[in-house]
């Protein structure tokens, strides 16, 4: 529904989605409504929330974007998230092997998850104390292990101040929340406009109002392209679907009249 509010021939839309990994779908381009809904009509949904990752590959594909001559060229990230942004990815070292990871997944508790970045499998789950878990291939995190290749690491690297922080779901979280933050005030910087869609009661209002930059959010700037954070919060239920019919309406609405002006 959302797709189809905009010109086939002459917008240009691209797809990244995230879970505990984050993948670009579609590459921005005209000629997006069929490619685009069969994409969304084939996802399924688990894992964590990567939103940081999501975040800088829409960057990548509206940084794509070179306008010609005349043209009247407006960016436009739209975020639609259904948890709390939680993993952020890190390089460990595994038996001494430098070892890219996405870290986190949960949104309580201690536990901390390790994920494939390429495909979003975990392999393994510390839980935020003292013990380290392997996990099959579906997700189950059971057997308690000694042999881990990451419990000799203290911890990542965080992006908030360099320190080495502890494998924490609270720790990732915080960075999680950061690095998304520092994407949208990267993209509003260079005059693209970012909207936020909340899905259910799990999304942070506040965190997804300073994504958009909305007038709501405690840290808007009039200077940056100013945004909005939309929400349906009554999903799953009965009026779900009616709810998010107008939150799609009220992002499109926007975008649109951006483009006439």
């Amino acid at each position: 529904m959302f797709v189809d509010y905009f010109n086939n021939t002459t917008d240009q839309v691209g797809m990244a989605s995230f879970a505990s990994n984050a993948t670009t779908d579609i590459a921005i381009a005209t000629n997006f409504q069929t490619t685009i809904s069969n994409k969304v009509s084939a996802l399924t949904f688990s894992g964590g929330t990567f939103g940081p990752g999501g975040l800088v590959l829409g960057k990548a594909q509206v940084d794509s974007i070179i306008p010609t001559s005349g043209e009247n060229l407006v960016k436009v990230v739209v975020y639609f998230t259904d948890g709390l942004v939680n993993t952020i990815q890190a390089t460990l070292s595994c038996n001494g092997t430098q070892t890219l990871y996405n870290l986190g997944g949960y949104d309580s508790g201690t536990s901390v998850g390790f994920f494939v970045p390429t495909t979003g499998v975990q392999t393994y789950m510390y839980d935020g104390v003292s013990k380290w878990y392997t996990c099959d291939s579906g997700g189950n995190c059971s057997t308690q292990t000694s042999s881990s290749c990451l419990r000799n690491d203290s911890g990542f690297t965080s992006q908030i101040d360099g320190k080495v922080k502890a494998f924490t779901r609270a720790n990732v979280t915080a960075d999680a929340q950061y690095d998304a933050l520092a994407t949208a005030a990267a993209l509003q910087a260079e005059g693209v406009y970012v909207y936020s869609i909340g899905l259910g009661s799990d999304p942070s209002t506040t965190f997804l109002q300073e994504i958009a930059n909305d007038p709501s959010s405690p840290t808007y700037n009039s200077s940056l392209p100013i945004g909005e954070a939309v929400f349906a919060p009554d999903c799953p239920s009965s009026t779900c679907t009616t709810e998010l019919q107008q939150v799609f309406q009220t992002i499109a609405a926007r975008i649109l009249l951006r483009l006439t002006q």
